[in-house]
């Protein structure tokens, strides 16, 4: 290849342009492409979203139940006149930890099931009517 101060300018320019033409095709070839990497994985996320709610709802159930068990129950007071002392309290986090159980596995085949498909992808047409809308955009 020539020099650079062998060719004439117009020839500079037009090598700078050209390069530059080739970097914005590049640049939208990979704009292009993490489009429809992204369009992927929303089209996956949609699949496994409602699965990921309901083990989120599971894990606070799990916790508000780890919080209950944490608190602490006053310990029974030595009665007089040889009375038997009250039976223990029933364990309520073992009652909170079904119960949550109990709500997960139920949120759990409602996401799964084809109502619950219907219900996300109403929810899903509906917000993204509304953030069209919101912005002023319309169609």
């Amino acid at each position: 290849m020539a020099a650079a101060s062998d060719l004439s300018l117009d020839t500079q320019i037009a090598l700078v342009e050209k390069r530059m033409e080739l970097r914005r095709d590049r640049i939208a070839l990979n704009l292009l492409d993490a489009r429809v990497q992204a369009s992927g994985l929303v089209q996956k996320a949609k699949r496994w979203l409602p699965a990921v709610g309901a083990a989120g709802a599971l894990a606070v159930g799990f916790m508000v139940a780890r919080q209950r068990r944490a608190a602490k129950v006053p310990p029974p007071v030595a009665r007089a006149f040889g009375r038997t002392p009250p039976p223990p309290p029933t364990p309520v986090a073992r009652g909170a930890l079904a119960t949550a159980i109990v709500l997960a596995t139920g949120a759990l085949r409602f996401a799964m099931s084809s109502e619950g498909r219907l219900a996300w992808r109403a929810f899903h047409t509906a917000r993204a009517y509304a953030q069209n809308h919101r912005f002023g955009r319309r169609g």
